[in-house]
């Protein structure tokens, strides 16, 4: 057994050896750690390195020579010299096309003090009478090449007519022990293949596509009374598929006494190449419609004439592009711009109550009239409810009864995503 350091700290080191029936032989010091070579007891089945836990480190993954299984139902207190395997009944699935697709999660890792992430999420599709899901890696590493922390990931799905991966890489800069500022650089690449029967033609382009994008996100939290977000990057189609756009977001959060919060959003975009934009990349000014599938939340693709569940754009909010917050179409026609387009928006919220107040302003430089909305919010936590009273590109822009005011609700889901 070879024990190492990769800080700087110096600290005495206990190592325990322990039989095969985990009962404890014997334990030793070690007063410093340079690479000490350990040879086990003849009668020891493996040794674990700070058998109490309480030693200060990145990862304590490594710790142990050998390393059982142990199953958990949903979660456990990590065991770290165990391989601690999580599983659950999944039923939290719904959509249009695959319906309600219940299932089984199996995971390992994904928590702040281990350094990897496994999972495997089958499911089934009553509707298309398939086995369809998920399953992802991911490996984390500490204090390499000036990031306080890389994170690698692939993930392959099959689920809402589209069949994938996902490649990512993101590195976080910030100084020891704080948590703002914050920088984080990432950059994917993602493929599709895309049922044309799974999604409606009005958002999307089916057919098999190669996406890539790279951009960066900083955060300042260090004052209690004001956040900023920014974040830019690029957006890139390869093989035959000829795009390639700019986008930067800006947010403000400023809390202006006890009672009162503000919210800024800031959003600006341009194409690049727009020889062959695929529809669920174009920048729509009504917010977005998850063109890689990552959101896991979108009830319906779809658009059909018995729709179950309500549209995405029309219908579901996705904080995405403009993001203008009422139903920005003419007709059936969405608004969307392929040159250089922007949005602002505006939020007014106050403590404890669930009313909100909103507004937006949108326009692109290939469209004619620039955008205007209002309205309220009914926040509930994990999900909004839009009600547009304004909106400045229909004929009769101000609502005048209940039943006009019905055909421009909106609404968004807000989950954390857990990335499993």
């Amino acid at each position: 057994v070879t024990i190492s350091k990769s800080g700087e700290m110096g600290a005495p080191v206990e190592i325990a050896y322990f039989d095969k029936d985990g009962i404890l032989i014997d334990s030793k010091w070690l007063e410093e750690v340079t690479g000490n070579n350990i040879i086990l007891p003849g009668n020891a089945d493996h040794a674990i390195v700070s058998p109490d836990g309480l030693l200060p480190e990145l990862s304590k993954t490594n710790n142990s020579t050998k390393k059982p299984l142990k199953f958990n139902f949903v979660f456990d207190v990590p065991d770290y010299n165990r391989t601690n395997v999580n599983w659950l009944p999944w039923l939290f699935s719904i959509n249009e096309y695959n319906g309600w697709t219940p299932g089984l999660m199996v995971y390992s890792g994904f928590i702040p003090t281990l350094d990897y992430g496994i999972s495997v999420k089958p499911m089934y599709d009553f509707n298309n009478n398939k086995l369809v899901g998920s399953m992802k890696i991911q490996k984390t590493f500490y204090q390499q090449f000036g990031f306080r922390r890389i994170k690698l990931a692939a993930d392959y799905s099959i689920f809402e007519g589209r069949s994938g991966a996902k490649f990512s890489f993101a590195g976080l800069l910030r100084k020891p022990i704080y948590s703002s500022p914050a920088t984080n650089l990432k950059a994917s690449v993602y493929t599709h293949d895309i049922d044309r029967d799974a999604v409606t033609s009005r958002f999307y382009s089916s057919g098999k596509y190669m996406i890539g994008d790279i951009g960066i996100d900083y955060h300042n939290y260090s004052d209690p009374l004001i956040r900023y977000d920014f974040s830019t990057g690029i957006t890139t189609s390869f093989c035959k598929n000829e795009f390639s756009k700019l986008y930067a977001t800006g947010k403000i959060r400023w809390r202006s006494s006890k009672k009162m919060t503000t919210y800024l959003r800031g959003w600006m975009g341009h194409f690049l190449n727009d020889k062959y934009v695929p529809r669920q990349y174009r920048n729509y000014l009504g917010g977005g419609v998850d063109p890689n599938f990552e959101s896991g939340v979108v009830l319906n693709r779809m658009n059909l004439i018995d729709n179950t569940w309500p549209t995405v754009y029309e219908r579901q909010y996705i904080e995405d592009g403009a993001g203008l917050r009422g139903i920005a179409m003419d007709g059936n026609r969405p608004f969307y711009s392929n040159e250089t387009s922007w949005g602002i928006n505006f939020t007014q919220a106050i403590k404890d109550v669930p009313l909100r107040i909103f507004a937006d302003y949108a326009g692109g430089t290939d469209l004619d009239d620039h955008y205007f909305d209002a309205g309220l919010i009914i926040n509930l936590s994990s999900i909004k409810i839009y009600l547009p009273l304004y909106q400045s590109w229909d004929e009769e822009a101000l609502i005048k009864d209940f039943d006009s005011l019905k055909e421009r609700i909106k609404f968004e889901i807000s989950i954390p995503n857990i990335s499993l």
